[in-house]
């Protein structure tokens, strides 16, 4: 696919708030509303928009996140599938990928407690027993969105330390649901799905944003559509002085490449996704990263996403 000017113009105001109706869009690129929604609709249909989700701040529902890297063996592509869908199915599993790499499907599980990862930790050993080589886990502590790069989009900054959390009642998480996966939902269609007024809607959405439950309205893209690959690079750091660190973090941040990057602690100490056009661009990133800070690198290793299973912000509540 190749996008032409007036569908990234689109693309970067759904990117930002997906929720913008296609009127308020439509004026602020002074075309009709007509031909913006006739344009989500061809990149919806086309694959390139794959869904539009709901991003809730993790921490204020009392949530930490962790990242599991599981190496398989002796599989088939029909026994991982059948995984992958157990994996999908789990409310506690918010992101299910699977590629090429040492890691074949790596999940991003939420729990609120010790005991809560460890249980969930165990239930996926299990599941996959028969065929797992090797487990990991890293929990995360920090992330920087980027975003997509292709559309100029600004930096965003999304801290994953868990604090104290907001109290929600019944009708707080009914809301909850019905906007995770279908984030540019009618707030009529919400209404009527809730069996709530429009009004009470409304001032419930204005208050889970207020209180940053939610974080933002987000879109999904297949970039696979427009040419690019997306790869990890997974990073072990060396003992680092704070000041080489964050300079060495700031010099990630600023690379066209780089889609996300997240701060861990566990088996790996750096996450980045990367964009890019070709497998030997991500060969050059690493080169350059590794020419301008020789101290920093302990280990590194890649992977090559095939697909993205799942993207979910919202864990069982």
């Amino acid at each position: 696919m190749k996008l032409n000017k007036r569908d990234k113009d689109i693309l970067r105001i759904l990117n930002k708030n997906c929720r913008e109706p296609d009127s308020s869009i439509a004026r602020e690129l002074k075309i009709s509303k007509q031909a913006i929604s006739y344009r989500i609709r061809k990149m919806q249909k086309n694959g390139l928009i794959k869904n539009f989700y709901t991003e809730f701040n993790l921490s204020k529902l009392g949530y930490n996140s962790y990242y599991i890297f599981l190496e398989l063996e002796k599989i088939t592509n029909k026994t991982e599938k059948e995984l992958i869908e157990k994996f999908v199915d789990e409310e506690n599993i918010g992101w299910v990928i699977n590629g090429v790499g040492k890691s074949n499907i790596i999940l991003l599980v939420y729990a609120k407690t010790l005991n809560e990862f460890e249980d969930l930790y165990s239930r996926i050993k299990t599941v996959c027993s028969e065929y797992l080589r090797d487990i990991n886990f890293s929990i995360l502590t920090k992330s920087h969105k980027l975003s997509y790069r292709f559309l100029e989009a600004d930096l965003e900054g999304t801290q994953t330390e868990q604090f104290q959390p907001i109290i929600l009642d019944p009708e707080d998480i009914k809301l909850m649901k019905a906007l995770g996966q279908e984030a540019r939902e009618k707030i009529t269609a919400i209404a009527h799905k809730t069996r709530t007024s429009i009004d009470v809607i409304r001032y419930r959405l204005k208050k889970l944003q207020t209180n940053k439950v939610i974080a933002g309205f987000r879109m999904k893209l297949d970039v696979s559509k427009l040419g690019i690959q997306w790869h990890l690079l997974f990073i072990k750091l060396q003992p680092l002085d704070q000041k080489i660190k964050q300079r060495f973090l700031n010099y990630i941040l600023q690379q066209k490449e780089t889609y996300y990057l997240t701060s861990t602690l566990g088996y790996y100490d750096l996450i980045v996704d990367l964009q890019t056009a070709s497998s030997a661009d991500v060969s050059n990133f690493i080169l350059e990263l590794r020419d301008k800070f020789p101290e920093a690198i302990k280990n590194f290793e890649t992977l090559l996403i095939f697909k993205e299973y799942k993207i979910s912000y919202l864990p069982a509540l």
